[in-house]
């Protein structure tokens, strides 16, 4: 579990934007500072000035990316949006340990599809449903990086799965068609699954998938 975070995304947001306009004044000075160097000559007694404003740019860049995360995450830990500050739990201390653990996730999805390919069981088929019951909704990073490694195919095909599960139907089928399309509508399943195994709202492997994909969505991730 990440650390406890409190923010106040309008005031964070004037941050980001204070460094986005510092990157663009050390834009500017670069080469004026470049043409000043090179002009002097040897008559130059202090060290190389670009690789220190590559280096100021760098964290400004850095720096902001990692709060964009940290307003992004926040915002879609709490439930209703207040003004001033909001406070939560971050599922991942870190975005790039986030966007890791989402691979890694990614991974063990499709191998247990893989398993289940070449073996097909109902062992096989709690594999898959075991690995995706593991995801961890909450975080954008880490939901637009497993979206992206598991790709759409895979993602329609565990929702024509969870569908087919809501249904009483055969589940996770090999071959996509327009009927593995059709099963990811939202219509009311005739024959509801027990909980934790249907679309039961985050708890279910449709569930955290389409909690997955707001994370990532509403953040413009995806």
């Amino acid at each position: 579990m990440g650390e406890f975070v409190g923010i106040d995304p309008r005031g964070a947001h004037e941050v980001i934007r204070r460094m986005e306009a510092g990157k663009e004044a050390l834009d500017r000075l670069r080469p004026l500072l470049d043409a000043a160097i090179a002009e002097a000559g040897e008559d130059w007694a202090g060290d190389p000035g670009s690789p220190a404003l590559h280096r100021a740019r760098a964290f400004l860049d850095a720096s902001g990316q990692e709060l964009r995360w940290r307003i992004d995450t926040l915002e879609r830990l709490v439930p209703v949006r207040e003004r001033g500050m909001l406070t939560g739990t971050f599922p991942f201390p870190s975005e790039h340990e986030a966007v890791e653990t989402a691979e890694q996730d990614a991974r063990a999805i499709l191998h247990a599809l893989t398993d289940h390919d070449r073996h097909p069981s109902t062992a096989a088929r709690h594999s898959v449903e075991s690995a995706v019951a593991a995801l961890t909704p909450g975080d954008p990073a880490y939901a637009s990086a497993l979206l992206t490694a598991l790709g759409p195919t895979t993602l329609i095909r565990l929702l024509g799965a969870d569908a087919r599960s809501d249904r009483g139907t055969s589940p996770l089928p090999t071959d996509l068609d327009s009927t593995d399309l059709d099963s990811t509508d939202t219509t009311a399943p005739a024959n509801p699954s027990p909980p934790g195994v249907g679309n039961t709202g985050t708890d279910g492997p449709g569930g955290r998938l389409a909690a997955l994909f707001a994370d990532a969505e509403r953040t413009g991730r995806l």
